[in-house]
């Protein structure tokens, strides 16, 4: 029960990593507040949380939006008083698309999605988190934060943005009590990615064999670092990001 008691905000709860880490924050004993696009796919993950005596709420929204975030984070202080843990889950991926075959609407999608969203939520999230002088955040990176051929264009972009994001929030809030780290999954088989996966020729092989570990990651083994990311465990990290690679970046820098 590492989190006992605790108010956990996911965002990408309906699926994939996001799943799983609402699963398992919720089995460590937090009321999870999941979050996603869809209400339906969030009201199966909660039934699943309840199942196994698990506390969560389905709350659907747009996370580009900025009234509907705020909305979100004004019922969950009203209803519970406090958030502790944000996972900021939620991202898109670009299919490897190179500059000259991104548009412009595709290379705003994912900032939107990928970058503005964290900015905004963290921005909701932030103030009653100074106000109690405690809270731990836990952005979505990626080996793309730290290397090219992750994703394409618009994809390794926003994920580096993500990591400095995260390096900022902790200069100027660790001081105040606010731990703000990041996980950096790499190949990792989710339903974000799963055409490539899927995809006869898309190269999945090569990937693996590249890969130290010689397999892709799973969803729960990102959730067991977000986990202690979020838990007492992790209270003298502050503004680092866990590299869930499988041994890639090892590699590579």
């Amino acid at each position: 029960m590492k989190l006992k008691n605790k108010i956990a905000i996911i965002t990408g709860a309906a699926s994939g990593i996001g799943r799983e880490q609402a699963i398992l924050f919720a089995a460590e004993g937090a009321t999870v507040i999941a979050v996603d696009q869809s209400q339906e796919a969030l009201e199966e993950v909660v039934a699943d949380i309840k199942n196994r005596k698990g506390v969560a709420v389905a709350i659907a929204l747009d996370l580009t939006n900025d009234t509907e975030v705020q909305s979100m984070v004004k019922d969950v202080i009203s209803r519970y008083g406090r958030i502790d843990i944000l996972a900021n889950t939620a991202g898109l991926f670009d299919g490897f698309a190179k500059s000259l075959d991104t548009s412009s609407d595709l290379w705003n999608k994912l900032m939107n999605v990928n970058v503005r969203a964290v900015f905004i939520l963290c921005n909701a999230v932030l103030p009653h988190m100074l106000e109690r002088k405690s809270g731990s955040i836990i952005n979505m990176a990626s080996i793309g934060s730290y290397a090219a051929g992750a994703g394409g264009v618009a994809y390794t972009s926003s994920k580096h943005a993500v990591l400095g994001l995260t390096k900022q929030l902790t200069m100027d809030y660790a001081a105040s009590g606010i731990r703000v780290n990041a996980v950096a999954p790499g190949l990792i088989e989710t339903p974000l990615n799963k055409d490539f996966f899927q995809t006869a020729n898309s190269g999945v092989d090569q990937v693996i064999a590249a890969i130290p570990a010689k397999r892709a990651g799973q969803p729960i083994e990102v959730a067991k670092a977000s986990l202690f990311l979020a838990s007492d465990d992790a209270a003298y990290i502050n503004g680092t990001a866990i590299i869930i690679d499988g041994g890639v970046t090892a590699t590579l820098i």
